[in-house]
């Protein structure tokens, strides 16, 4: 189906209002309010290209503050830049799981654990339709920072000031963009029963419009008249 078409609409919002109504839900969360202030403090959101770590490092990022909603951000465990491929998805799970293996570090309790957040991760795009759902998620996300600060410079330029947002720095940009797909994946991903139905949508749609298509006569056929010739005028 073309990007734009009212079914990718319809269940973008459906994603994006889901995790809107979870984030007021989780305020009085402690873990949760541990994650978004951890958000803040995550420096390499801010950078051009995601750092590739290994050792400690590896289990560190997965064991830090708020990472009981941190890494039910499936971009964040495995690395990967939102908008990303099939091909890219896989070759992340598989750095990261040599990375964190229990096999490979022995003795660490941590490693099972570190192991199984890579899994789940995976799990939630190891097939075209649930990336092709975080991938829009996160669109959806960075299209909501847009207007934000498309609205800002508004309010700047009535008030008559200078029109310059601190999202005119990459850095801050890619930052804001990065937490605010951390933001609606964390709070989407916590139910897990409505990230299956979300999840599902497009493949049950997909194949209801196909099978609509296969069943539906064509023009020529219903310029048709019953019991009288296709050239035949009435």
């Amino acid at each position: 189906s073309k990007p734009g078409s009212p079914w990718r609409r319809r269940h973008s919002a459906m994603a994006q209002n889901f995790g809107t109504a979870m984030v007021k839900a989780n305020a009085q969360d402690v873990h949760y309010q541990a994650f978004m202030s951890e958000l803040l403090a995550i420096a390499e959101f801010e950078e051009e290209t995601l750092p590739q770590v290994i050792g400690e490092a590896a289990f560190a990022r997965l064991h830090r503050l708020g990472s009981q909603y941190l890494n039910m951000n499936p971009y964040y465990v495995l690395l990967l830049e939102a908008g990303c491929s099939a091909e890219e998805a896989r070759a992340a799970f598989r750095r990261m799981s040599l990375q964190v293996h229990p096999d490979k570090h022995q003795g660490d309790p941590r490693a099972s654990t570190a192991f199984e957040m890579v899994k789940k991760s995976y799990e939630k795009m190891d097939d075209s339709n649930k990336l092709d759902l975080c991938n829009r998620i996160c669109a959806g996300a960075q299209k909501r920072v847009d207007e934000q600060i498309k609205s800002a410079r508004k309010a700047l330029k009535k008030e008559g000031k200078e029109e310059v947002v601190p999202e005119d720095d990459p850095r801050n940009y890619r930052r804001t963009v990065r937490q605010s797909c951390a933001r609606c994946l964390s709070s989407l991903s916590k139910d897990v029963r409505s990230w299956n139905r979300v999840t599902q949508t497009s493949a049950s749609v997909r194949q209801r419009r196909w099978r609509s298509k296969q069943t539906r006569p064509s023009s020529q056929q219903k310029r048709r008249l019953p019991g009288r010739s296709p050239g035949r005028s009435a």
